[in-house]
This record gives C-alpha cells, sequence and structure tokens, in this order.
C-alpha cells in the first residue's frame, strides 16, 4: 500500500494518545475488507476507518487536528494510493523500513519521471497548512519525596504511570475510635470548680436539713488531673515509623489531660531532650523533672529500643536504663510502646530494655491495637494501683 499508514499512526498517536493495539486493530480491519475504497482514487472509506478506531472523542479541536492531519498525508500520497487490499494493509506495517522493489519502482516512477509539461511547471508545491494540535491533559504532579530508611540516600524515584500512581501507607496499625477510648479511660478525676448547675441532691439535702435553701449549691466538675509526658524516639531506624506514630499520637485529645507536653530523643534520652523533632530547643532533664508530679504524671516511650536494627548494644543498655530510674520517681505511670513485633525482640537492645521496665513495675508493648489497648490498661491500672497510698496534690 502506498498510503503512509505508519507515519499517520506516529503523528497521530501522541495527541490522539494512541496505542500499538490501536494501529494493529487498524491492520486487522484492512485485512477483513472494512475501508476500502468505493470509487477510484477515493480514500474516504479509509478516513472514516481511521475515525470509528483512533478518534475517541468529539472536541472540535481534536477532530479538526484528525482531519488536517490526514489530509496533508493524502496530498502527500502518491495519485496510486486509490485501493486498500488486506495484503496492502500488511505491506504497510513493514513499509517504515523497507520498500518493495515494486513500491520504490512505482515511487521512483511517480517521483522521478519528468514529462516536457513538468519540467515547464517546476515550481514547487506550497507547504501544508500547520494544524493546531489538540491541547493535552497536564502532566500528573509529583507528591513530596519520602525520606528513606536507609544510609546513603534518599529512596529512587517512585516509578508513576500515566495517572501518577504512587504507593503510599494508609492502614493504620491502630483503630482510632478504640485507641481514642481507651485514652478517655485514663484519668484520676477531681472535683474543680462548678459547672453552672444546681446540684439537685445537695440542693434536696439541704432543703431536709434546714428546711430552705437561699442559695443553692452548684454541681462541682470532675476533671481529670492526670498530665501526659509523650517521649518520641525519632530519625535514624525510627523513620519508616513516622506514619504509624502520627496515627497513635493522632487518637490523644488533649482536653481530656490536664497538660500533654511532647519531646524527642533521638535512640537515648541523654541529659535533656528535644521540645522539636528536628532537635531544636532543647530541655535539661533537671527542668523536666522538676515539672512532673509523682502522683499526676503519667508517660508514654515510643521507640524501637534497637529492635529495628537488630544485634545488641549494651552502652544502649545501660543509658537507657539510667534514663528509666532517673524518670521514674517523677511519674505516676510509665509505658513503652515499640513499633517493632515483640517476636523481634529477642535477642536485641529491646529485650534488655523491656526486662529494665518490669523491674520498675511497667512494660513495654507492640504497636498494634492489642499492645496499645494494654499499654493505655497498665497506666490507668497503675493508677488504681498507687491511689491506696498515694493522695493527690
Amino acid at each position: 500500500m502506498s498510503f503512509p499508514l505508519f507515519e499517520l499512526f506516529l503523528e497521530l498517536r501522541e495527541p490522539l494518545r494512541l496505542s500499538p493495539e490501536d494501529y494493529h486493530l487498524l491492520l486487522s480491519a484492512l485485512e477483513l475488507g472494512f475501508g476500502q475504497p468505493q470509487t477510484a482514487n477515493s480514500q474516504d472509506s479509509l478516513k472514516q476507518l481511521c475515525r470509528l478506531l483512533w478518534l475517541k472523542t468529539q472536541d472540535e479541536v481534536t477532530v479538526r487536528y484528525f482531519e488536517g492531519v490526514f489530509q496533508q498525508h493524502c496530498t502527500a500520497a502518491p495519485t496510486t494510493a486509490g485501493s486498500t487490499t488486506p495484503n496492502d494493509s500488511t505491506a504497510a506495517a513493514t513499509a517504515t523500513g523497507s520498500t518493495t522493489p515494486n513500491d520504490s519502482t512505482a515511487a521512483a516512477t511517480a517521483t522521478g519521471s519528468t514529462t516536457p509539461d513538468d519540467s515547464t511547471s517546476a515550481s514547487p508545491p506550497p507547504p501544508p497548512p500547520t494544524v493546531p494540535r489538540p491541547p493535552q491533559p497536564p502532566a500528573p504532579r509529583r507528591g513530596p519525596r519520602t525520606l528513606s530508611a536507609f544510609r546513603g540516600g534518599d529512596l529512587p524515584p517512585p516509578e508513576t504511570s500515566d495517572e501518577g500512581y504512587r504507593l503510599q501507607p494508609r492502614d493504620s496499625p491502630v483503630q482510632p475510635r478504640l485507641t481514642r477510648r481507651s485514652w478517655r479511660k485514663v484519668r484520676r478525676l477531681l472535683r474543680r470548680g462548678t459547672t453552672g448547675q444546681v446540684d439537685i441532691a445537695a440542693t434536696l439535702s439541704q432543703l431536709a436539713t434546714q428546711g430552705r435553701c437561699l442559695s443553692p449549691p452548684l454541681e462541682a466538675k470532675r476533671v481529670n488531673i492526670l498530665e501526659l509526658l509523650l517521649l518520641i524516639d525519632v530519625e535514624g531506624s525510627m523513620v519508616p515509623f513516622r506514619f504509624p506514630r502520627d496515627c497513635l499520637l493522632a487518637t490523644i485529645e488533649p482536653k481530656h489531660f490536664e497538660r500533654v507536653e511532647q519531646y524527642y530523643f533521638r535512640n537515648v534520652p541523654e541529659r535533656f531532650v528535644y521540645r522539636s523533632p528536628k532537635g531544636a530547643d532543647i530541655r535539661p532533664f533537671d527542668n523536666l523533672f522538676a515539672s512532673l508530679s509523682p502522683s499526676r504524671s503519667v508517660a508514654l516511650i515510643f521507640s524501637d529500643g534497637g529492635a529495628a536494627r537488630g544485634g545488641y548494644n549494651s552502652d544502649r543498655v545501660t543509658l537507657t536504663h539510667d534514663f528509666l530510674h532517673q524518670i521514674h520517681p517523677h511519674l505516676h505511670a510509665l509505658v513503652w510502646v515499640n513499633p517493632m513485633p515483640e517476636d523481634r525482640w529477642q535477642g536485641t537492645t529491646a529485650e534488655a530494655i523491656a526486662r529494665d521496665l518490669q523491674d520498675l513495675g511497667s512494660a513495654m508493648f507492640e504497636l498494634s491495637q492489642a499492645g496499645v489497648s494494654q499499654a493505655l490498661a497498665q497506666l490507668r491500672n497503675h493508677r488504681l494501683m498507687t491511689l491506696t497510698t498515694n493522695n493527690p496534690h
């Protein structure tokens, strides 16, 4: 076939978002007899077939572009391009790299031979008009790059499809509703102030005993006097756990506590902690411990304890042991949440730290719904045990 089908496909491919399957579909249709001209030197049937198979939108700009490009190829095609047979369509698939002797001979005949009349009309043909391309959809926006959990730099750029697909963590290890409910049970209620409502029981009691009540007593407000201290291990092996950490912290409602403070450290809190996860604005231990109350302060430590990298680090065990024994007298309760599964603690620094916590009457829990529920229950049960011996102040 002399009609440049493949060149037409290449020019239309990107604007019309065609795939190689679309080109082979056209060849198959030609082999079955579709798109054959009804009259000599007519390519309307072929254009109609291309429109049906390739033109997937009725947008005016796109339709005009298709018509213009097809007309340009019709003009460029030799005049012998009148017939389109299945054999011709098969030849069109190979016309991109080779030409048959007949084709070359025909081309030479069509373009190389000149007649006396041709020599007299040697003016070059006018260039075909430029057809504006239809507008293309905007390129997908790339999201922020994720930091690597490995040393040596960031992860390689993720592979994206035409829709900009990216794999992102979506599943939280804890159920927000259940965890938020468990947090609300971590409390130590104390009557403070008034709600502004009349205390019906106290009013009736006063009327019964005194016979009158000129100033009805107001109902006392019950407030949670516990103060929550959060110590978060950041950077290094804790970078992959940023998403589950944020999911856990999102379940905390500060209004249900007297005060919520959050600090950061790297591997082991030593002499001070950071107010910012970037490692700025430190707070020394002496200043931090002075703000804690043994009857109201509860603490949660979020760290892998060295379980993510594995192995046993005796220095880290010693430093963590010293820190736990320094802060424990200033706390009402203490729990440790480890983002690594419990079976990964064995033989690592985390296992030794868990034993230290048990010696202090605390425990380490894995980051799962069951583990977090047990950790918060530990805070709550420890409060009940200490209520019999300590009085709030």
